[in-house]
């Protein structure tokens, strides 16, 4: 029943997004096993496939513990730890960011200025793709550079703001504990 009531709630934190997108991204069936359809909705093939690789690269660093501390270093507006936010939703780093959305943020205002390779309200699961800069990353920087950013949204969908602390801060942070 545990995975069943965690699939309700992915679908009722997901409420914003129209029925068609839920029903084709996640279904729970009765033994509590949730099946899922890609998340990633970007028009762009090369820059989906950075993405993809991304999410994956992101779910193996964070399976280690010292990158997973991340979750405990940051707070979102409350003052709850980010690990207590995952806790109450009964998930783990590498599952939450497989339930992350990826679409093209390119209209976005940071997107357009060239500020961004990615934007996610606090406690969105809605992640807005700079497609072109995202794809830029992966084909200029070396392994690390791309996963990193996918690792910065997930802080700020599970509710970590920004200024304070600063974009940069957070990339050092993510960095420090999930570089090798």
């Amino acid at each position: 029943m545990g995975g069943f009531r965690r699939c309700r709630v992915g679908l009722r934190l997901l409420g914003f997004v129209t029925a068609s997108v839920v029903g084709a991204s996640a279904r729970c069936d009765v033994t509590g096993a949730e099946k899922r359809a890609p998340r990633v909705r970007l028009r762009d093939g090369v820059a989906a496939a950075a993405v993809e690789n991304a999410i994956e690269q992101a779910r193996r660093r964070l399976a280690e513990p010292e990158c997973r501390k991340l979750l405990s270093d940051f707070t979102d507006a409350s003052g709850r730890s980010l690990q207590a936010v995952l806790d109450d939703l009964q998930s783990t780093p590498e599952e939450y960011v497989s339930e992350l959305f990826f679409y093209d943020g390119s209209s976005h205002k940071s997107c357009r200025a060239g500020r961004a390779r990615a934007v996610t309200a606090p406690g969105s699961r809605v992640v807005l793709v700079c497609g072109r800069e995202f794809a830029r990353v992966r084909v200029s920087r070396p392994p690390g550079g791309y996963d990193f950013v996918v690792i910065h949204e997930m802080l700020h969908s599970l509710g970590l703001g920004e200024d304070p602390p600063s974009s940069s801060e957070i990339n050092a942070r993510v960095r420090a504990r999930c570089g090798h």
